[in-house]
């Protein structure tokens, strides 16, 4: 028997997928492949965008050998003319007329198939699963494919915020990455039955964070919580994927229509299978389809296809044929090969270096992907030289080869948590212009009351406000080489009621400067990211190179700030963030009485300050001062460590120069200690000279000194139990594959007891408000 083609084709290969292979009642569905990729060791994305059965062509031979007898002919045209229903022409196509046939879209299609189907199908045609290897905390929505490869027990716990119970499950997906995963309370009791060993479930609507390695159980840097919001449906026993086992190129009909309406004038008709008889090379019969005799075409495979497209392609061409193209959000230290598509959106200079391992180069580019996302890439040496003058301004590259490690948070320019080094066989190439395009800017907004920890510190941060006023040009002397630059300042407003003034320099004091004076009445938004935060009158803001401005971006923090203003915030009195802050605020002892928290609230939470630095105020007493390795030697100019030169003097690979002399900076470690526990505090040179009450050169100087009396040693006992209040910063760091909870005091004061008591009738004051509520 025959094999046809149908218009259900497709739902009989869905509603019976296990056809045997020599069974005639195959279907035949003939699509148009709009796009072809390689993935791995198959060619998949193959795009129906519009589905008509056509012919029982595919597995059957085209046969225009000889000619058509004129009896045999006639009864066929006149067949078609009078029975437009179902019928069979010479070329072997079977056509059944154009007015049964619905045109559907693509989307339409999945979206029926979709209808009936179990919610673990219709999540598996809805969203694209993800490879765990490509999840991080930064991601959006996502569903992965997991199997639970083990399950824990359900375990009740209780701490300082209540009881509750917990479980966690490891899920390990087709690649063999595993996460674990953890469930609290209403979750837990939601999914624990749901969750069986060794069964497949998609799951969505997770949250991901930095895993705590000290209870990690698998080899992941990210652990999973489900909430009671999460999805999690099992995945069906079977599922359906359409293996193309013979494919021919048939004709080019799937963009023409097939028109069939009327009949076909016998002389019209005539013509036409006379040509088909004379000439065999190339026909258009009345159907409107073109065909060419079957020995023109050579039946290739996906990857021939695929060899051929790359034939004459450009490098940057190939790397983008051969490879996907993975979002920079989606790279770990981890991760196998990987190509990426960046635009440099800044370019260091080539430094020079010399350190104990010799003498060396190096410079480093921010890259920017399509979405918006940052990574800071590092050459040194003979890449440094390889690709400096390769990498430019503004254009768009495709790289590949390169390795990831954890950024150091002192040095790092943007937000990500890994840097990314290229060395010499790393895989450069510029885009082609017509596969350029503008990152997306991403933001992430700091509130103006909360610049004050940011004073004086290395991060950049973003900033969106209202604009309450926009100052005339300024020409201003650049102490470097004397060169008069222009300078703007404008002043921001945002919802905490606080003001600060930001300083537009060079083209942004020109170019957007200009456009937001003309339109200041109007009170415009705009957000700028990168701004460096400094101490002058307190607190200001400056542009720098690679400082972005928008005005008025289409973003839901802009929309909800410019409602807030014109329902209230133009009638609001406003403050600014610098006004009343004593000369040692840019330490951020201003802040000294916010953020209270006592220091078991810090150390009971061991993942704080995960993701970024996180500020407190505490107050408490010095219990213990380690004496060992409290200083080290530094620059007299940069104030950075040197070491000792080999003839006499100290080298400061900073300044790249050597100096006679050197200073004695602190590096103190404390114990910190109040009513609810202890901790342990790092304090750099000028807030240990606070607790000392001397440098470090003088306190060295004491404990070289003899005598009866260790000067030293009393000069650490009268340091310690003595009352202080601590600005402080919470971070995480690694330590011999450990992280660990890193607490440094940003400022440190004595204790204001008048401040003191305020603050605690504050407190007094709220919980009265609470209570009677």
């Amino acid at each position: 028997m025959q094999t046809s083609v149908t218009p259900d084709a497709i739902s009989a290969v869905l509603s019976n997928p296990s056809f045997d292979s020599s069974s005639s009642d195959r279907s035949e569905i003939v699509v148009q492949v709009v796009d072809l990729k390689p993935i791995g060791n198959r060619y998949t994305y193959f795009l129906v965008t519009k589905c008509e059965s056509v012919a029982s062509a595919l597995d059957s031979e085209i046969n225009l050998e000889g000619k058509i007898e004129d009896e045999a002919g006639a009864a066929k045209r006149q067949k078609l003319d009078h029975s437009p229903m179902s019928d069979v022409v010479s070329t072997g196509i079977t056509l059944k007329p154009k007015q049964e046939f619905v045109a559907k879209s693509a989307s339409q299609i999945i979206t029926e198939q979709r209808g009936n189907a179990a919610p673990a199908a219709r999540m598996s045609m809805t969203r694209r699963v993800h490879p765990l290897v490509s999840l991080n905390p930064y991601q959006g929505s996502w569903t992965i494919k997991v199997r639970v490869t083990n399950k824990g027990v359900m375990r009740n716990y209780r701490n300082a915020r209540g009881e509750g119970c917990v479980f966690n499950v490891e899920l390990t997906d087709e690649e063999g990455t595993q996460i674990q995963a953890t469930m609290f309370n209403d979750a837990a009791r939601k999914f624990y039955d749901r969750f069986q060993l060794g069964k497949v479930y998609y799951i969505s609507r997770g949250s991901l964070k930095l895993a705590n390695k000290q209870f990690k159980t698998v080899q992941n840097d990210y652990e999973m919580t489900l909430n009671e919001n999460s999805e999690v449906e099992e995945a069906s026993d079977e599922e359906i994927y359409f293996l193309v086992t013979k494919c021919e190129s048939v004709a080019s009909a799937l963009d023409s229509e097939i028109n069939l309406e009327g009949k076909i004038e016998d002389e019209a008709g005539a013509a036409k299978r006379q040509k088909l008889d004379h000439s065999p090379m190339s026909d258009v019969v009345s159907t409107g389809i073109t065909l060419k005799p079957k020995q023109e075409f050579v039946a290739k495979s996906a990857s021939q296809i695929i060899t051929e497209q790359r034939g004459n392609a450009a490098p940057a061409a190939r790397m983008s044929m051969t490879r996907r193209v993975h979002p920079l959000v989606s790279l770990n230290p981890y991760q196998g090969s990987w190509t990426i598509k960046v635009r440099v959106t800044n370019k260091g200079v080539m430094r020079n270096y010399r350190n104990a391992r010799g003498e060396g180069c190096v410079f480093n580019v921010e890259l920017t992907d399509e979405e918006g996302t940052q990574i800071q890439a590092t050459m040194f040496n003979d890449a440094a030289r390889k690709f400096y003058d390769r990498f430019q301004l503004g254009k768009v590259y495709y790289i590949s080869r390169g390795s990831l490690k954890l950024a150091n948070k002192q040095f790092k320019t943007v937000q990500n948590d890994y840097e990314m080094t290229l060395n010499e066989n790393s895989e450069v190439e510029e885009a082609s212009d017509e596969e350029m395009f503008v990152p997306e800017t991403k933001f992430n907004f700091v509130p103006i009351e909360e610049l004050g920890m940011y004073v004086n510190q290395k991060e950049l941060i973003d900033l969106i406000g209202v604009v309450q006023s926009v100052s005339p040009t300024m020409s201003i002397r650049r102490r470097t080489d004397n060169e008069m630059i222009p300078k703007r300042d404008i002043t921001l407003a945002d919802e905490s009621k606080k003001t600060v003034v930001v300083s537009l320099w060079n083209n942004l004091a020109t170019g957007i400067g200009q456009e937001l004076l003309d339109m200041a009445d109007k009170s415009p938004v705009i957000a700028i990211k990168s701004l460096k935060v400094g101490d002058f009158q307190g607190v200001s803001l400056s542009t720098i190179s690679r400082s972005n401005v928008v005005i008025n971006p289409e973003s839901p923090e802009a929309k909800k700030l410019k409602s807030w203003y014109d329902s209230e915030g133009k009638e609001t009195s406003m403050s600014s963030i610098g006004s009343g802050m004593s000369p040692s605020a840019k330490n951020g002892s201003w802040s000294m009485y916010a953020d209270r928290v006592p220091l078991s609230q810090i150390t009971s939470n061991p993942s704080l300050g995960e993701d970024k630095p996180v500020f407190f105020s505490t107050r408490g007493y010095i219990s213990f001062i380690k004496p060992d390795q409290m200083w080290y030697q530094g620059c007299k100019t940069c104030n950075k460590k040197v070491t000792e030169a080999m003839d006499s003097g100290y080298w400061c690979e900073s300044c790249q120069k050597k100096d006679e002399e050197c200073r004695l900076r602190y590096i103190m470690v404390v114990k910190v200690s109040d009513s609810t526990g202890e901790a342990w505090f790092s304090s750099f040179n000028d807030e240990a000279e606070k607790i000392i009450g001397c440098s470090a050169d003088e306190l060295n100087k004491l404990r070289s000194e003899g005598g009866e009396v260790n000067e030293f040693q009393t000069k650490l006992k009268e340091a310690t139990w003595s009352s202080h209040a601590f600005r402080i910063s919470v971070t995480q760091n690694e330590y011999n594959g450990e992280k660990r909870q890193r607490i440094t005091v940003k400022a440190v004061a004595p204790v204001d007891f008048a401040a003191e008591s305020r603050l605690l009738l504050q407190d007094i004051s709220k919980k009265n408000t609470s209570a009677s509520h």
